[in-house]
């Protein structure tokens, strides 16, 4: 299993239910790792001690109907190193669940959001990763120069 220094945000639109996953790292060729994906069934990024198979059996359950919280509590009971591991789920519905090991290198967290969540390891403290987060983010007023008669 590789060791990924990670931060990460997977995510569902709720308009067109699209999934995405963006993840950044210290290590070449991150996304052959993390990012799993299927239309219109989920998305999952597995980081940290990274376990391929918690993306590949998590979009089978997905894919079988299962809740990203069932997904969550089947995976945690399957995988015997959990604790070293750091996983975010978002299902066809929006539903979000993620796990983040008391294992993984300090300081790791997630955050949950509306059809998203953000996770990360060997943050900088944690005020980066936990607490609620707003989706979509805040829009800042128009810079544009008014139109003028």
């Amino acid at each position: 299993m590789l060791v990924h220094a990670t931060f990460s945000i997977t995510a569902r639109c709720a308009r067109s239910g699209a999934f995405g996953i963006a993840v950044a790292t210290r290590v070449p060729a991150v996304g052959a790792g993390v990012p799993y994906l299927r239309a219109g069934v989920g998305a999952i990024a597995t980081q940290a001690r990274t376990n391929p198979y918690l993306g590949i059996d998590g979009l089978e359950l997905l894919a079988q109907g299962e809740s990203a919280e069932e997904v969550l509590a089947a995976l945690v009971a399957w995988d015997p190193a959990i604790e070293e591991r750091q996983f975010a789920i978002v299902d066809a519905r929006g539903t979000v669940a993620a796990h983040t090991g008391s294992e993984t290198h300090a300081y790791a967290g997630h955050r949950l959001g509306e059809g998203v969540i953000v996770a990360g390891n060997l943050l900088t403290g944690p005020e980066h990763g936990h607490g609620p987060i707003s989706w979509p983010p805040q829009r800042r007023p128009s810079t544009a120069r008014p139109s003028w008669p």
